[in-house]
């Protein structure tokens, strides 16, 4: 029999198994990256340019175009492209970040082909129809005028301002801002970021093989574009900022400082500091602010990595009455963490907390498949996840509280809240004891 009162030994994650990461074939020059699995049924493939919002000249310009390349396309018109879709049970997907943007197809091996050349004209010719771009704009315009009603968004965007600056990572955007763009500004921010050459392609799945086959029939060479990359890194004001709405009944708050690289000796010492502040449920901010205060339903933190930047950021949303406490509380945790070491049961449940999500991460084709795509596109080597896990390891309590003092010093978090009847003073009111 077994007891349900006892928990099962916890065992030791000694290496992780990571696929290689070198390209196995290229499209002209652009890389493939590839990881078979004949076991599944799904085929994946994923191209990643460099258009991500960080790239735009005009507000929501890269959204836009992501958002339109499934608007028509070469011979199909948008509901073509959606009926043909369902027909063969794919999905087809945009998404756009800070630094790129991705074009991917998911569906059963099987159909790979028959829904291929709608991926290929997706990919190589969008038309960007006036009258789809017009609905698009209208359905986006009415839809960030409900989000701007929200302290999230409000919080998010003066965080933006505040953090990033005028750097090209600044989010500012209004609903106006889609009037001011047009067709000539989506035909040509593709034509200068979605060159193949420029590109990256990731397969992943059931019949790898046959997929690069099809990549190479119907993907046409085209000249490099233009586009530079550029190093543009953000320059924090520090303080907190404000911006009121006096009917709303919580208050959201954003926090950011800038974090250590992946690459940095110490970022595995600082990736567990973040775990064990506010980067998991069990973590000493949920179980202050939520489990004992029941100030919010959520407060975290997580590590962000830009090209050539990486920040920690903390957001909460929280009764209004408790924004202050809130604050309070959470240069409370991060003073704990600077002056007493973190006990030894607790490190050693987050070391096993995050040698399991490695773990989890790696599970099945398609995580593997993320898990090369990061290293790539992060420039970091074939063994950066073992000497990831082996570094968590041998991190230490003294090592913890070194990171805080060095890196987490509340005084240099920059913070934005949005929310009823705040203002200034509660720099002061933070920066006393």
């Amino acid at each position: 029999m077994i007891s349900r009162t006892v928990a099962p030994p916890v065992k030791k994650v000694i290496t992780l198994n990571i696929p290689p990461v070198e390209a196995v074939d290229h499209l002209y020059s652009t890389p493939i990256f590839a990881i078979g699995d004949e076991s599944e049924e799904l085929v994946k493939i994923e191209i990643t340019f460099p258009a991500g919002t960080g790239e735009e000249k005009k507000s929501l310009l890269a959204s836009a175009v992501a958002a339109m390349l499934t608007e028509g396309a070469g011979k199909y018109t948008a509901n073509q492209i959606s009926e043909l879709k369902d027909f063969y049970g794919a999905k087809i997907q945009t998404g756009v970040g800070k630094d790129n943007a991705t074009v991917s197809v998911l569906c059963l091996s099987s159909k790979l082909r028959d829904i291929f050349p709608v991926f290929a004209a997706i990919v190589q010719s969008p038309k960007f129809p006036e009258t789809e771009f017009e609905a698009y704009k209208e359905r986006a315009r009415a839809s960030l005028k409900v989000n701007l009603d929200r302290v999230e968004l409000q919080a998010r965007l003066l965080f933006s301002e505040r953090f990033f600056g005028y750097s090209k990572y600044a989010e500012n955007y209004a609903p106006d801002h889609f009037d001011q763009l047009s067709l000539q500004d989506l035909n040509d921010f593709y034509q200068s970021n979605y060159a193949l050459a420029d590109a990256k392609i990731f397969v992943s799945g059931k019949g790898v093989n046959d997929a690069i086959l099809l990549l190479k029939e119907y993907f046409a060479d085209r000249e490099k574009s233009f586009f530079e990359i550029t190093s543009e890194n953000p320059n924090p004001v520090g303080g907190i900022g404000f911006r009121p709405k006096e009917n709303a009944l919580q208050s959201a708050i954003r926090l950011g400082i800038e974090s250590l690289s992946r690459n940095a000796k110490e970022y595995p010492a600082f990736s567990l500091t973040n775990t064990i502040l506010g980067g998991y449920f069990g973590s000493r901010l949920m179980q202050n602010i939520r489990e004992d205060k029941g100030y919010t339903y959520g407060i975290g933190t997580s590590i962000n990595h830009l090209k050539d930047y990486s920040y920690l950021i903390a957001s909460t949303q929280v009764g209004a009455e408790h924004t202050r406490a809130t604050l309070r509380e959470i240069k409370r945790e991060i003073s704990k963490l600077q002056n007493e070491p973190v006990g030894n049961e607790e490190l050693e449940l987050v070391q096993n907390y995050v040698a399991g999500l490695l773990l989890r991460n790696m599970d099945g084709t398609f995580n593997q498949a993320a898990l090369i795509k990061t290293m790539v596109m992060n420039g970091l080597s074939g063994d950066y996840y073992n000497r990831f896990l082996n570094g968590i390891y041998s991190v230490t309590p003294d090592q913890i509280m070194d990171i805080a003092q060095k890196h987490l010093g509340f005084e240099k978090f920059t913070g934005a809240i949005a929310g009823p009847g705040y203002d200034d003073n509660v720099d002061q009111f933070l920066s006393s004891k």
